[in-house]
């Protein structure tokens, strides 16, 4: 065989087996476009959700929402209003006797995965207005990815006018990660095999032991040499002395990490000094870890793949913190 030969024949070998491969990743990609409509990934709808909704901010938030945009992610629709919060449209005037509470957290107070009526910033209107016959509102600034600096500045940027009568601030155990430079998702986000197979090769790689477990990792962002901590512990400091400022009552409300409830847990040691902390800055602490101890953690989750609370999970965290605030802390006359 010639040299002319013998390098086309490899060529067309070549060909062959780059179209093979293309081939195979289009079907793998149809796929699991149909596989994540039927049984949603949480790696693949936490990026189509910063794709589709997150907008870079010159504010201290970093990022929001855009206005006004509509989605489906996680099984349920995401609205926003034209402030960007998953929330309904709120006058700038309050209604008479009405009660307006300012609620800053992260994708577990946006609601992810919850249909609208079933988060327990809804539920917590719906209990607060029945016990004091005065329509409540909880303006609910929740975020994908928030932590305790972007809720500051939340509160005193973007909440800085609001006619609000309390905050409430709903804590969980990643806020004390460092805040970093928004970046758009790159373009090989649009697809949904590379997005999965980025999801499993981290996953493998904390098995291997070559990431931090998610024990390990959350424990460590409250060690005092943490790049985070210092920064967290300030705006927590900082939303006590904005709330004193304004007159606005704060409760400030732990939530139990979502992978299981052991009383003895790796992280109360976690839950208590952050306790200590917010108490000391001023808030009002509720403990809603206790309201989970008897729940099977699988019970309360969006879906296999991600802890994120379902709507019975959001329904035990109203009720416990209902049981725990008087909603007459929120009122003038304490009515």
């Amino acid at each position: 065989m010639s040299g002319g030969s013998r390098l086309r024949g490899a060529f067309a070998a070549g060909a062959a087996m780059l179209f093979g491969l293309v081939l195979v990743a289009v079907l793998l990609e149809i796929g699991l476009r149909v596989y994540a409509a039927i049984e949603p990934n949480v790696d693949v709808e936490f990026t189509r959700y910063a794709r589709a909704m997150k907008a870079r901010t010159d504010s201290g938030v970093r990022f929001l929402h855009e206005a006004n945009a509509h989605g489906h992610f996680f099984g349920v629709d995401v609205d926003t209003n034209s402030h960007g919060f998953r929330d309904a449209e709120i006058p700038a005037q309050k209604s008479p006797g009405e009660v307006r509470l300012g609620v800053l957290g992260d994708s577990v107070t946006f609601g992810w995965g919850v249909p609208y009526g079933q988060r327990f910033t809804e539920l917590l209107e719906e209990k607060w207005s029945a016990a004091t016959g005065r329509p409540f509102v909880l303006v609910n600034t929740g975020h994908g990815n928030y932590n305790s600096v972007q809720e500051l500045a939340m509160l005193r940027e973007h909440l800085a006018d609001e006619p609000l009568d309390g905050l409430l601030q709903f804590w969980y155990i990643n806020d004390a990660e460092p805040t970093p430079e928004y970046r758009s998702p790159p373009w090989f986000a649009r697809s949904r095999l590379a997005v999965f197979l980025w999801g499993k090769a981290d996953l493998l790689r904390r098995r291997a032991g070559a990431a931090a477990t998610f024990v390990d990792y959350y424990r460590d962002l409250y060690d005092e040499s943490a790049p985070g901590w210092a920064a967290f512990r300030d705006a927590i400091r900082g939303t006590g002395d904005t709330a004193r400022e304004r007159g606005l009552p704060w409760v400030f409300v732990i939530l139990p990490e979502f992978h299981g409830f052991a009383a003895d847990g790796p992280f109360r040691d976690v839950y208590d000094r952050v306790a200590r902390l917010a108490a000391e800055a001023g808030a009002i602490v509720v403990r809603v870890e206790p309201a989970f101890v008897d729940v099977d953690p699988a019970d309360i989750r969006v879906a296999t793949n991600d802890v994120h609370p379902n709507a019975r999970g959001h329904a035990i965290i109203a009720r416990a913190v209902a049981e725990a605030v008087d909603p007459r802390l929120w009122t003038e006359d304490g009515s």
